[in-house]
């Protein structure tokens, strides 16, 4: 029964971060990058979370999921080094968006972090898909 809970909240997080991801794309094509990115990192922070649903994890913070999700997921090998940088640039645009005054991020930025999220999505979406398969 657990594991059941787990793979449906799983899934439930995942298409919240397509969702997120489809919104990043509108907020861009109207020239809101700040939004953009902001929807860009919460793709990824969801994706994040669908993962550890399947563990039956879950962490308060943004930081905690952050550290939890390098620490158990990319040091491990289950996830490319690479995807550090990219949980690293969303989160310092989301920051630098949400909370600096007069420091917004530009098209070229929030276009990149949108990239970066998609290939994120995509690999964590292959590990759901393949956990649950394999279960």
């Amino acid at each position: 029964m657990q594991d059941e809970i787990g793979r449906e909240l799983s899934q439930y997080r995942i298409s919240r971060a397509a969702d997120d991801l489809e919104s990043a794309k509108i907020m861009l094509d109207a020239g809101k990058a700040n939004a953009a990115a902001n929807r860009a990192y919460y793709a990824i922070f969801h994706s994040m979370r669908a993962v550890f649903a399947l563990d039956r994890k879950d962490y308060s913070k943004h930081s905690a999921v952050i550290s939890f999700f390098s620490k158990d997921y990319i040091l491990t090998g289950h996830f490319d080094k690479e995807y550090s940088k990219t949980i690293k640039l969303a989160e310092m645009l989301r920051s630098t968006g949400d909370y600096a005054d007069y420091q917004d991020a530009s098209h070229d930025e929030a276009e990149e972090v949108i990239q970066r999220a998609l290939k994120f999505y995509a690999a964590v979406k292959t590990y759901i898909d393949n956990r649950i398969s394999n279960n």
